[in-house]
């Protein structure tokens, strides 16, 4: 899973030399419009599992620091129908060896007069969590660790989750924007009978767009 992740930051680090495709120019003049396929790439720094929804309102084994990282494309023609969302692909990996995920979904934007905007997003991920007890005993060598796994981190009872996430951004520039966001995952009962501690998550983010 982590490798997952690791995947996501390589193609927000390198994304920029393909996705800017600007319109070709010969002096003045605009001779070739090409479109874009990658719109913006963000990335930054999260607070993991910090408890605030009412369905993790006592959840907060797995509180540390993670890097968030999210690649937004175009909006496909075909999705006009749907208030035309962006497909989205992110991950985000723990620094302190909790729970990283990545995945994919749609994202629905509204701008706030010329310089703030807000987002929406919704789609699932995978992740390298604690599913249940089970799971947890199979990952475990003895009693310890097995009592660590149980007492320090979270039970999501299934590997594939929902992922809501809320974003507030403020444009610094026409390239580059700064924001902050709120996002819950968990499997929301839907997926799965297991568990369902789920986890939240809170931080900032750099925009670059394209």
């Amino acid at each position: 899973m982590k490798s997952i992740s690791g995947i996501v930051f390589c193609l927000a680090s390198y994304s920029s030399a393909w996705a800017q495709v600007d319109d070709a120019v010969l002096g003045d003049e605009i001779i070739v419009p090409k479109s874009r396929i990658v719109e913006e790439v963000r990335g930054g720094l999260a607070a993991h599992d910090l408890g605030w929804t009412i369905i993790n309102a006592d959840g907060d084994e797995e509180k540390s620091v993670a890097l968030t990282a999210e690649i937004i494309f175009a909006e496909p023609k075909f999705l006009k129908w749907a208030l035309s969302p962006q497909p989205y692909i992110g991950g985000t990996l723990n620094l302190e060896e909790n729970t990283s995920y990545g995945g994919a979904g749609l994202l629905w934007r509204q701008n706030l007069g010329e310089k703030f905007y807000g987002d929406f997003a919704f789609g699932l991920v995978v992740h390298d969590g604690i599913l249940d007890v089970d799971d947890a005993r199979s990952r475990s060598n003895g009693t310890a660790e097995f009592l660590d796994l149980i007492v320090n981190r979270n039970r999501y009872g299934s590997p594939v989750l929902f992922r809501q996430q809320l974003t507030v951004g403020f444009n610094l520039s026409e390239k580059w924007a700064a924001e902050g966001y709120f996002e819950h995952i968990s499997h929301g009962g839907l997926l799965s009978d297991g568990p369902n501690e789920g986890s939240d998550a809170a931080g900032v983010k750099l925009n670059r767009k394209f």
